[in-house]
């Protein structure tokens, strides 16, 4: 109990001064802080966010967890006015990929598909649009079974992924050059 507690009172505090350095950059951005790097700051404060949320799961004392879980409500309020202030993430401001832990969820649930029809319908649905890697695409696109459907699936990824200059790492996983060729092409047309 007494770990857990250091820990969440750790990344609360962590969490508080990458609020107070947001809200400093967001009130008059100093010269050598730029807006990407300040939606960088923001991105990552959101994302200690969540992660601070599941630790929170882990605290049995009731007060205690109310407690932090308003602070961190509160915390994420103010993420989300400096993100407005900013008018949104600038166009090439670094994204951050889905977490690990999320995506071993999304990639478990895909498993569970046993048709690639089911899966591509899966990836439609629920991860159209999501922040992923590379990696993590590569990984998604190993669960199917034909290059039709695999296809279809890594165009439907490549507009969320967050280091699409490492695209050619996922073209990698299609066995035959005409395969990747038909990735490719429709991956153009799209842009």
């Amino acid at each position: 109990m007494s770990r857990i507690y250091c820990v969440t009172l750790a990344m609360l505090g962590l969490l508080l001064a990458n609020s107070a350095l947001g809200q400093r950059a967001g009130s008059g951005i100093r010269e050598d802080r730029t807006q990407a790097r300040v939606a960088a700051s923001v991105a990552g404060l959101k994302s200690d966010l969540r992660d601070a949320r599941r630790l929170l799961n882990g605290i049995d004392d009731r007060q205690l967890r109310e407690q932090l879980e308003l602070l961190l409500s509160r915390a994420a309020l103010k993420a989300e006015d400096l993100e407005e202030l900013l008018g949104g993430l600038p166009r090439g401001a670094e994204k951050l990929p889905m977490s690990d832990a999320d995506f071993a969820k999304l990639l478990a649930n895909l498993k569970e598909q046993s048709f690639d029809e089911q899966k591509l319908e899966f990836v439609k649905t629920f991860v159209k649009g999501r922040p992923l890697n590379c990696d993590q695409a590569s990984k998604l696109l190993k669960t199917f079974s034909f290059d039709d459907d695999r296809i279809a699936a890594a165009v439907i990824v490549h507009p969320g992924l967050v280091d699409s200059e490492n695209f050619f790492e996922v073209l990698k996983i299609f066995p035959f050059d005409s395969s990747r060729k038909q990735v490719m092409e429709a991956v153009r047309k799209k842009e």
